[in-house]
């Protein structure tokens, strides 16, 4: 297949040649998006968004990313595309996580790979036994999960009273929940 020539007329004008051209495209870019994804530990699903962003990006601007491929194989053009699309996929994932910050923590946690529940999900457990204990009990448990590393930012934590606690009473706390509410109790580290 004579690369150069499909690419020509594409860029004259819509027709089939372009669908053609888009499922090399498709071919060269889809693994090599899902491979960044992985490893920025992003749903892989997420590709196919990419690519149709690719697609627009692709066909816009007077289609100058098309233009700029020099080469006459398809190799070169499938190797040009590879390094085209991760670019773009780099730039696009780089623009999401900064202008979303909380949308990447939320995404990582129902993402990644864990053993255990996430911290929303404990906080979750938190504020259900914290509605079936007395209001001194309640005090206690907001204590220990201001000192919990995994609890310490959520809504939970932060309604604890503000003075501090030493370490050791922060234990003798816990032991103390879990002595009283045993299974019922979340792991607060």
């Amino acid at each position: 297949m004579d690369i150069r020539a499909l690419m020509d007329s594409c860029c004259r004008g819509p027709g089939t040649d372009w669908d053609e051209l888009w499922l090399l495209v498709a071919h060269a870019a889809l693994h090599p998006v899902e491979q960044l994804l992985r490893h920025r530990h992003l749903d892989s699903g997420l590709a196919e968004d990419i690519l149709q962003a690719f697609y627009v990006h692709l066909r816009g601007d007077d289609m100058h990313e098309l233009r700029a491929f020099r080469g006459c194989s398809e190799r070169q053009f499938e190797a040009f595309i590879r390094t085209t699309v991760v670019r773009f996929a780099g730039r696009s994932i780089r623009v999401q996580l900064r202008d979303s910050p909380q949308r990447h923590v939320a995404t990582l946690n129902a993402l990644t790979d864990k053993h255990g529940p996430t911290a929303r999900q404990i906080e979750g457990a938190l504020w259900d036994l914290a509605s079936a204990m007395p209001a001194a009990d309640v005090v206690k448990l907001q204590i220990v999960a201001r000192h919990s590393v995994q609890l310490a930012g959520t809504d939970f934590a932060k309604a604890c009273p503000a003075h501090l606690y030493k370490d050791r009473r922060v234990r003798a706390l816990r032991a103390f929940l879990r002595a009283r509410y045993g299974d019922r109790l979340p792991d607060l580290g």
